[in-house]
């Protein structure tokens, strides 16, 4: 599979592998893509978890015209 990336991205890969945290440009888009859907997950389990519980009565029931004001709620109380 080839992919287009930006130049600010293609300068971004280029700096992990010279820092030798990565040995090659497809170890850097491997591991951001492990990180990309372990996010979808948690973001998955995370709306699951807001269905099932009731929530506090001034926001009102997840649907997908408030997600976004729930989502960022959620992850402020999830931040220390």
């Amino acid at each position: 599979m080839n992919v287009d990336l930006t130049a600010e991205l293609q300068e971004f890969i280029a700096e992990q592998v010279g820092s030798g945290r990565y040995r090659t440009p497809q170890s850097v888009v491997e591991d951001a893509l492990s990180l990309l859907a372990a996010l979808s997950q948690t973001e998955q389990q995370l709306k699951s978890l807001l269905r099932r519980r009731e929530p506090p009565s001034d926001i009102g029931r997840p649907t997908e015209n408030n997600w976004e004001a729930l989502q960022q709620e959620a992850l402020a109380r999830l931040r220390p």
